[in-house]
């Protein structure tokens, strides 16, 4: 299992947790919970990969800016050697 799909089977039990209750104390049948658990289940996973994929773009911007200027201290390294 990815660590991905933990999370957001994670999330999913916290949200239908009331929901799990009820059903504990027969209040909710057990189809109505399942239907719940599997939209909140869809809803975290989506939200997980929107989230993963915010985090990837600015881990990748972070990594050019960090190339960038260790290329920009190389040159200026280059340029003060030069006579």
């Amino acid at each position: 299992m990815s660590g991905r799909f933990k999370i957001s089977l994670l999330l999913a039990f916290l949200i239908t947790a009331p929901s799990l209750m009820s059903f504990s104390n027969g209040m909710v049948d057990a189809t109505t919970v399942l239907e719940r658990f599997l939209l909140a289940l869809v809803a975290a996973f989506v939200a997980n990969g929107i989230v993963a994929s915010v985090v990837a773009y600015y881990r990748i911007d972070n990594l050019r800016k960090s190339q960038e200027l260790k290329r920009m201290e190389t040159l200026n390294a280059l340029e003060d050697r030069a006579p």
